[in-house]
């Protein structure tokens, strides 16, 4: 399958799923809405830009990982 090197999120999952690239559509599209993944928007729709998806996978994911302990147990200090 042919794929251009600007596509729609949609087109990119597809391109990285072709490629052995483990990034789900939902993914790239809350990378792209964090700010993580660079894009162009048009109206609605976001643009991804081949290059930068790769440089992105290649660079891994730099932000923090928030750690919630809501519904987990915890311990607590004996005296």
């Amino acid at each position: 399958m042919e794929f251009d090197d600007l596509a729609s999120i949609h087109k990119t999952a597809q391109r990285c799923k072709a490629e052995g690239i483990p990034l789900a559509e939902k993914a790239l599209r809350r990378f792209v809405k964090t700010g993580e993944l660079p894009a162009v928007q048009t109206g609605t729709k976001a643009l991804l830009l081949w290059d930068n998806v790769r440089e992105f996978v290649r660079k891994g994911n730099s932000a923090p990982v928030q750690v919630s302990t809501f519904g987990q147990i915890r311990r607590i200090s004996e005296r």
